[in-house]
C-alpha cells in the first residue's frame, strides 16, 4: 500500500513539480502520501480501534480524520461557547482511550541469567537502597521481566513474592523455565552424588 501510494506522488512530481514546490519532501508533498495512504479503504479497515461509549466516533482512528475533527470542535463549542484553535487532533485522549492488551498485567521479574543476581541484590538490601541504586536496579532488571495477566499472578501466588521494592514482584527460583516461562510447579534441582 505504501509502496503504491509513494508511487503516486512521484508520479505527479514527475508530472508536475510546481505542485509540490519542487521538492518531495514540502508540506504539500507529505501531507498528499499521507492523504493517500490513509484515505485508502483496506487502510481505513486495519486502523479500526473500537471505540465503547462513543456512538459519534466509533472507532479511535475516526478521531483523527475530517469528520472526527468535526465532532470535536462541536463538542468543544458546545461546553466553551467558541474554539479558538485549529488543531483538533485529541492525542491525549486517544492515548488513554488506546490500549494494546485489554487485559492488565502485571510485570514480574524473574530469575533468569542475570534477574537471578539482580533479585539476589534487591532482596539482599532488605529495602535499604538510594533512589539512584533503585533505579539502576531497575533498569538492569527491564529484560527480566515477563508480563502475566492478572488473573495469572493469582493463580501462581504460591510462587510469586512482593519485593523490598514497592510495586515490584518477583518469581520464587525454580518457577521460571528459558524454552516454556513461568511453570506452575518447581522445578527442583538434586544434587547427585
Amino acid at each position: 500500500m505504501g509502496e503504491e501510494k509513494t508511487k503516486a506522488v512521484l508520479d505527479t512530481y514527475r508530472r508536475r513539480p510546481e505542485a509540490y514546490d519542487h521538492s518531495l519532501l514540502s508540506p504539500i508533498a507529505m501531507r498528499d502520501y499521507y492523504q493517500k495512504y490513509f484515505g485508502a479503504g483496506e487502510i481505513k479497515i486495519q486502523m479500526r480501534y473500537p471505540l465503547e461509549g462513543d456512538s459519534e466516533l466509533e472507532d479511535l482512528y475516526s478521531y483523527f480524520t475530517k469528520e472526527g475533527a468535526r465532532v470535536l470542535t462541536r463538542r468543544y463549542k458546545g461546553k466553551t461557547g467558541g474554539y479558538q484553535w485549529k488543531l483538533t487532533y485529541p492525542f491525549e485522549t486517544a492515548g488513554k482511550k488506546f490500549k494494546v492488551i485489554d487485559e492488565d498485567t502485571v510485570s514480574v521479574l524473574v530469575p533468569y541469567g542475570k534477574g537471578k543476581d539482580i533479585i539476589g541484590q534487591i532482596i539482599g538490601k532488605s529495602g535499604r537502597y538510594s533512589l539512584s541504586e533503585m533505579r539502576r536496579l531497575l533498569r538492569e532488571a527491564r529484560p527480566f521481566f515477563v508480563n502475566l495477566y492478572g488473573s495469572k499472578v493469582r493463580e501462581y501466588q504460591e510462587c510469586v513474592v512482593a519485593s523490598p521494592i514497592s510495586g515490584v514482584l518477583i518469581l520464587k527460583d525454580g518457577y521460571y523455565d528459558a524454552i516454556v516461562g513461568i511453570k506452575e510447579e518447581q522445578t527442583l534441582e538434586f544434587l547427585s552424588l
